[in-house]
Formats: C-alpha cells, sequence, structure tokens
C-alpha cells in the first residue's frame, strides 16, 4: 500500500470540513510566511483534497460572510486572507496542538488518531514518500486530526503528540516547496 492509500483512508476517517481545511490552510499558509493568497492558488491547495471549484468559492463566501476571511477583489481576481481575529485564533490554536503533554501521562494512545496516522508516520522513514502536494496534504490532516482529538481528550497520550509532530515536522518542507509553488503559478 501507498501513501495516496493512507492519504484517502484518513479523508474517509476524518470526514474534514472544508471549511475547516480552509483554515488551516490559511494558517499554514501563514507559517510559512504568505498572509494573502489569490482565490486561484486556494483552489489549487485545496482541490487535491477531493472538494470542486465551486464548492471552494462558496466555502470562502460563507467564511468572508462569518467574518474569518477577507477576499478583496483586484479585476476578476480575489486575493484571500485571515481576518486580523481569525489569524491571531488560528495562532493560539497552533500554540495549543504543539504543546506537549505533560511529562508522565499515562493516557493510552487513541486507537483511531494513530490508525490513520501511524502508517503515514512510518512511511516517512522511506525516501520519497511523499510528493510534494502529499506532503501538504498529510500536513493539513494530521492538524486537523490532531485538533479533533485534542478537542475530545483533555489530555493527550505522548505517542499520539509524537506521531503528530512527526508527521507535522517530517512533512513541512515539502509542504511549504508545494504552497510555495502553487502562489508563484
Amino acid at each position: 500500500m501507498n501513501s495516496d492509500f493512507y492519504i484517502r483512508a484518513c479523508l474517509q476517517q476524518a470526514k474534514p470540513r472544508l471549511s475547516t481545511l480552509l483554515k488551516l490552510m490559511f494558517s499554514e499558509a501563514l507559517a510559512f510566511g504568505q498572509k494573502t493568497l489569490w482565490l486561484g492558488s486556494v483552489i489549487e491547495l485545496i482541490a487535491p483534497l477531493g472538494y470542486p471549484e465551486r464548492t471552494i468559492r462558496t466555502a470562502l463566501s460563507r467564511l468572508a460572510a462569518r467574518g474569518i476571511v477577507q477576499i478583496e477583489r483586484h479585476g476578476r481576481r480575489g486575493l484571500c486572507r485571515l481576518t486580523q481575529a481569525a489569524a491571531e485564533a488560528m495562532l493560539a490554536q497552533r500554540q495549543h496542538l504543539n504543546t506537549p503533554p505533560f511529562h508522565g501521562a499515562a493516557a493510552a494512545a487513541y486507537a483511531p488518531f494513530q490508525q490513520c496516522f501511524q502508517p503515514l508516520r512510518q512511511l516517512l522513514n522511506h525516501r520519497d514518500a511523499f510528493s510534494d502536494e502529499q506532503a501538504y496534504m498529510v500536513r493539513l490532516l494530521v492538524i486537523h486530526g490532531y485538533q479533533q482529538y485534542r478537542q475530545r481528550a483533555l489530555q493527550p497520550a505522548p505517542a499520539d503528540h509524537q506521531t503528530y509532530v512527526a508527521l507535522y515536522a517530517g512533512c513541512a518542507t515539502q509542504a511549504q516547496r508545494h504552497t510555495l509553488t502553487r502562489l508563484q503559478a
């Protein structure tokens, strides 16, 4: 089984909401030093996760109506960014996720999280296991999965945090390259 198989399995298991993935995508862009994204770049970054262009546009419009995203028109193009309040909230949430569990925590690993992400973590040991696009997808999915898990558990198991960190950090270079390539297109 290859990385595509495991990525698709995680997508099916997690069933992430498009609005959540869009917010995470903007958060990732911020982490890579990009405050704004052209609408076409947003579509290119999210479409490989299985969402059609029209659905992405609709979700962005709804996020704009809720005051989470700003969309500035530049002729026929749209320049998108998180609002200041949304960017600050995403940063705080990211800091919460990146805080390791307390030492000595006896929490058991969360089986659904490990079932989804452990195979992807094991693929990190293989050279060229992920394309840049796949690394980007894995990063979004592991953030989403760990975020969902942390909302359910007061204290994450160290093994789950280690899996999250390994995938998040292990895919960073390729995910950044993918993001920056899409922004230049």
